[in-house]
C-alpha cells in the first residue's frame, strides 16, 4: 500500500484596512489622468494646426498688400517724373518717390520671405502643401458670454485642470492605502484534504498435477 493525500486550501480577506478599494480608486483616477493628458496634447496638435493655417491667410493677405503698394508707389513715381519734365516738382521730389518705391520693394521681399515661412511650417504641422485655403470665420459664438462663465467653463474642462485634479485624487488614494497598511488584517481560512491509499489484490490456484 502507499499513501497518498489530496488537499486544497482556500483564503478569503475579509478587511485589510480598505487597501483593495483605495488601490482600486487610485487605478481609476491615474486612468483619468492619463486620458487628460492626452486631450492636452490633443489640443496641442490642433492648435498648431490652426495656427498654421491662420498665420498663413495672413501673410499671404500681408504680401498681396506690399505687391499692390509697390504698383501704387511705382505709379505714383511714373507721375512725379512727368511733373519734374514740365517743371512742376524738383529733382528731390523725385528722388523722394524712388526711395518711397526701393522701400515698398524691400517690404515685398521681407513679405515673400515671411510667407515662404509660413508654408513651410504649414507643410510640417498639416503634412500637406497648402492650396487653395478658405478664409477664417469668427468663434465667437463658441465662447463663454462673460469672465465668470469663462472661468466655469475652464475649471470644468480644461484638461490641464482636471489632469491635476485626477492626480491629486490618485496622490489622496496612495495616502489611504498607506495609511490601510497600519491596520489589522482580517481573513478566513478553509482547508480540505483527503487521504487516499492504493492497494494491490492478487489470488493464487493449486496447480493440478498432471
Amino acid at each position: 500500500m502507499t499513501p497518498s493525500s489530496l488537499g486544497v486550501t482556500a483564503t478569503q480577506t475579509l478587511y485589510n484596512g480598505f487597501q483593495t478599494a483605495n488601490r482600486t480608486r487610485q487605478a481609476e483616477s491615474q486612468v483619468q489622468a492619463a486620458r487628460e493628458t492626452l486631450r492636452i496634447s490633443e489640443q496641442a496638435v490642433l492648435l498648431s494646426a490652426v495656427t498654421a493655417y491662420m498665420n498663413l491667410l495672413r501673410d499671404s493677405a500681408i504680401l498681396d498688400l506690399q505687391r499692390r503698394n509697390v504698383e501704387v508707389l511705382q505709379e505714383q513715381l511714373r507721375q512725379t517724373r512727368d511733373r519734374f519734365n514740365v517743371g512742376e516738382v524738383t529733382r528731390t521730389d523725385v528722388a523722394q518717390s524712388g526711395s518711397r518705391l526701393a522701400a515698398g520693394r524691400s517690404q515685398v521681399l521681407s513679405a515673400e520671405a515671411t510667407y515662404k515661412a509660413s508654408v513651410a511650417t504649414y507643410r510640417q504641422v498639416i503634412g500637406v502643401e497648402p492650396g487653395k485655403l478658405a478664409p477664417g470665420s469668427p468663434v465667437d459664438r463658441f465662447s463663454p458670454r462673460d469672465l465668470a462663465a469663462s472661468i466655469g467653463v475652464a475649471t470644468a474642462t480644461n484638461p490641464q485642470v482636471t489632469t491635476a485634479e485626477y492626480s491629486l485624487d490618485a496622490a489622496l488614494q496612495q495616502v489611504k492605502v498607506a495609511e490601510g497598511a497600519l491596520y489589522p488584517t482580517l481573513s478566513v481560512q478553509g482547508n480540505v484534504q483527503q487521504s487516499l491509499r492504493d492497494r494491490a489484490c492478487c489470488s493464487s490456484r493449486p496447480s493440478t498435477p498432471r
